[in-house]
């Protein structure tokens, strides 16, 4: 991906879920002003850039669902304000702190080769996924539809009616009853 002018004054970019593919450019460490950097939900391989190291300002920065592989560079723990970091869902290929995961040789230089984001193993997975929440989604509408329906309510205290029997009327039921009978002469 190749920047070719960015205004300077920016404090926040989101590039999330545009299908970018490539590297991060370095030269977003120029951005020094740049709180917010989201580069989320895209294509995006090889290594973050020792250059996010220079945005000083940078509160939130978000790489998540991406192909990014290789060590994460040490300058990112000097980001005094960095409160948000999400590294998630990068095929494992980013390794050291603040991952639990240590790099071998190969993935520390960020060449060696991942599998691709949507193996069929995953799609597996989702079709089951989607399956269940479809099929949940169409049984709570059915069941909220026969809830709130008129001929739902009166079959079931139809078929209440016949297994508890007549309702026996309480006391309360009995004097409101007696008092409309009131005859006025």
């Amino acid at each position: 991906m190749e920047i070719v002018k960015i205004f300077v004054a920016f404090t926040s970019i989101d590039f999330s879920c545009n299908n970018f593919q490539g590297d991060i450019p370095e030269t977003l460490g120029n951005l020094k002003p740049l709180y917010h950097l989201n580069f989320s939900h895209n294509a995006l391989t090889g290594r973050l850039p020792k250059s996010l190291g220079k945005l000083t300002q940078l509160e939130s920065l978000d790489v998540s669902v991406n192909q990014l592989s290789g060590r994460i560079p040490d300058e990112l723990a000097s980001l005094t304000f960095l409160s948000f970091l999400n590294l998630s869902f990068n095929q494992t290929g980013l390794c050291d702190f603040p991952l639990k995961k240590t790099c071998s040789e190969t993935n520390a230089t960020g060449s060696s080769q991942f599998p691709s984001r949507h193996s069929e193993h995953e799609t597996v997975d989702e079709k089951y996924i989607s399956f269940a929440l479809g099929s949940s989604a169409a049984f709570g509408i059915i069941t909220w539809l026969l809830l709130h329906s008129r001929k739902y309510n009166e079959l079931i205290d139809r078929l209440l009616f016949r297994i508890l029997g007549p309702r026996e009327k309480s006391s309360r039921d009995k004097k409101q009853r007696r008092s409309r009978r009131v005859v006025s002469v």
